[in-house]
């Protein structure tokens, strides 16, 4: 699967004090964000996604 992450996506994410990278790493991606997409696999994209909540939790 391959996903987009924008360069207005990551500067959110900065402006929100997490960076792209560190995200990956945390979530067992051993990929570099060196330009806006990125290929992932299922299992992957979960991870992400889980550990995006888990540090864009607001409640």
């Amino acid at each position: 699967m391959k996903i987009s992450i924008s360069n207005q996506f990551q500067i959110f994410m900065n402006k929100m004090g997490l960076n792209v990278n560190d995200i990956l790493q945390e979530a067992g991606i051993n990929k570099i964000l060196w330009k806006e997409n990125i290929d992932l696999n299922n299992s992957e994209y979960w991870r992400l996604l889980d550990v995006l909540d888990s540090k864009m939790d607001v409640s």
